[in-house]
């Protein structure tokens, strides 16, 4: 009955997989984005630096969103959420089409763990 020590998994920051989580837990609603606002929700495995960047189709940098060192997801009142009123970096309205978001997450408490993931969305 007795359990050696290292048959014990280790869980770092409350996430067995953090990268998992990352993916599974970060995204954008409603999407197709059929309301005047679309809330991006992000989760933070682990004490980081996080960015967010909005594309269209062609490429074009549409939105460049920093919102610094954030605590973990778990440690927190959840994932982070970032409302987006279907505006550019300027203010002007966004037109019908696809965009992409890239959200890069990075490790500031001694780690060096990066997690990015590159998802898209829909304004028809």
């Amino acid at each position: 009955l007795d359990r050696p020590i290292d048959d014990i998994p280790v869980v770092r920051n409350g996430s067995l997989n953090p990268a998992s989580d990352f993916e599974q837990n970060t995204f954008v609603y409603p999407n197709p984005v059929t309301t005047p606002q679309a809330t991006f929700q992000i989760y933070v495995p682990f004490q980081a630096k996080v960015g967010m960047r909005l594309y269209n189709v062609a490429g074009e940098l549409i939105l460049d969103k920093n919102f610094g060192e954030q605590a973990p997801s778990f440690s927190s009142n959840g994932s982070l959420t970032f409302t987006w009123n279907r505006t550019n970096q300027s203010g002007r309205n966004v037109a019908r089409g696809i965009y992409f978001f890239v959200v890069r997450v990075e490790e500031t408490l001694g780690g060096k763990t990066v997690l990015q993931s590159v998802k898209r969305l829909l304004i028809p």
